[in-house]
């Protein structure tokens, strides 16, 4: 569904519930009154969403960067959507991502090391390299840095997680499976619309049945715990 149609949706089930929400409305922008209230409710229920897991894999994405030849470091998130970096761990090697030297038959491993134990052994090396790097580090500031300084270009492959996308426009659609999207309209009602009304108690106790029904749907079908993101085990 799309922005505008999840708010129709929201507004549905609730004019199901009384007779003062008045007809839907046919944009997101210049509401009043209920229906303004149902624009912020779905948008803020989407980021919420987004924000209650951080394994959510609709949020996942791939991405590829270059190293350049005579540096060491590169900045994923010059990637606009790029929140943090997804990181595997495959056949008891470590956590790692891949480089690519001369196309994708030479991609290698390269091997995660935390930021502590890496400035440890390889910061205070003075000169490192140049050469292929085998090993990097996420630094505080989430730039990634290798081992050694590049002797060549290097394609370096990583998986992320995308930020929270925010609807704005009408035709907007939540970057997850239609499937769930259900789960947005019932946590706007549940979280948003019936706490700010009083005595509704009795629908939002049934409100959450649903939405709890449809978040669970989502956790079964969207989180995967043998992904994890760094900085967050």
């Amino acid at each position: 569904m799309t922005y505008l149609e999840l708010v129709r949706s929201a507004q549905r089930i609730l004019r199901a519930t009384s007779d003062k929400l008045g007809s839907a409305p046919e944009s997101v922008v210049g509401q009043d009154g209920i229906n303004d209230e149902l624009v912020y409710f779905i948008q803020q229920a989407w980021l919420d969403i987004q924000n209650a897991s951080r394994n959510w894999r609709f949020l996942w994405s791939e991405g590829q960067l270059t190293l350049a030849s005579g540096v060491d470091t590169i900045n994923p998130a010059a990637n606009p959507d790029y929140e943090s970096i997804l990181l595997a761990d495959s056949d008891g090697r470590g956590r790692f991502i891949t480089l690519l030297v001369d196309g994708p038959d030479s991609e290698t491993t390269v091997r995660f090391v935390p930021y502590p134990a890496f400035q440890q052994s390889y910061l205070t090396r003075g000169v490192r390299g140049p050469g292929q790097p085998g090993n990097f580090t996420i630094l505080p500031d989430g730039r990634l840095r290798f081992d050694l300084i590049a002797d060549r270009p290097y394609t370096v492959k990583i998986n992320y997680r995308r930020r929270a996308q925010r609807l704005v426009d009408n035709n907007d659609e939540p970057a997850m499976p239609e499937r769930h999207h259900m789960a947005i309209v019932w946590w706007a009602i549940v979280r948003y619309y019936c706490v700010t009304r009083d005595g509704a108690e009795r629908f939002r106790a049934k409100a959450k049945i649903e939405m709890d029904r449809e978040m669970q749907i989502l956790y079964n079908e969207q989180v995967d715990e043998a992904i994890m993101l760094e900085g967050l085990e």
